[in-house]
């Protein structure tokens, strides 16, 4: 009797370790099941976006145009920041969103210079053990909000500084980038931390020098 009792504990204690073990597997799959599927669904945002910038440039002072590729840029943005940080696939992604970001910001460029439109743009380069670089983030979101409740256009476009990618290599070269946080506003670099009132300062005196030309 006491056999029989220690087999059936030994056989219900295996059951529930394997059920958990089936269980565990089960949940794995589907977690792996669902990043494959935002994988695909956020490289196809990125296909998409390549498409519309080509197209795009057909009628680049079509302002309607340019609102439904930024906000698809936004949208991609959102997707990526999802995933994986150190994913190789979501790393790729990365890459391509960086490509997606510098092609847009040329675009504006070109905006600004063929449609007498007036884009501000900020480069913003981060790295992942930058002490003021959540702060600087906090800024940039602040100052665009104040800007934009005031009608006013600031493109900001978010690097990170340690991605091993060229054309991140070549931005920093371009800029003298040697620390992070760092901003490029309106072609111009600043090294370090930018405050509030800096910044806005900034964006305002160069407003100011527009609507003075």
């Amino acid at each position: 009797m006491q056999v029989s009792r220690i087999i059936a504990v030994f056989a219900l204690t295996t059951l529930v370790f394997l059920s958990g073990f089936v269980f565990s597997d089960w949940l794995m799959g589907r977690k792996t099941t669902q990043l494959e599927r935002m994988l695909e669904e956020t490289s196809l945002n990125s296909e998409s976006i390549l498409v519309e910038q080509q197209l795009a440039l057909e009628s680049p002072c079509e302002l309607r145009t340019f609102s439904i590729l930024t906000n698809n840029l936004d949208t991609l943005a959102e997707k990526i920041s999802s995933l994986p940080k150190d994913d190789y696939q979501s790393n790729f992604l990365k890459k391509k969103y960086t490509l997606e970001e510098l092609k847009h910001w040329q675009f504006v460029r070109q905006l600004n210079t063929k449609c007498n439109t007036s884009y501000q743009t900020i480069l913003y380069f981060y790295s992942k053990d930058c002490p003021y670089c959540d702060a600087e983030g906090v800024v940039l979101s602040t100052v665009k909000g104040k800007l934009d409740k005031q009608g006013k256009k600031v493109m900001i476009y978010s690097f990170d500084a340690d991605l091993d990618f060229s054309p991140i290599y070549l931005l920093k070269i371009r800029y003298a980038i040697n620390t992070t946080p760092a901003l490029v506003v309106n072609d111009l670099p600043y090294l370090g931390f930018v405050s509030e009132d800096e910044l806005y300062n900034l964006l305002s005196q160069n407003l100011t020098n527009q609507s003075v030309k």
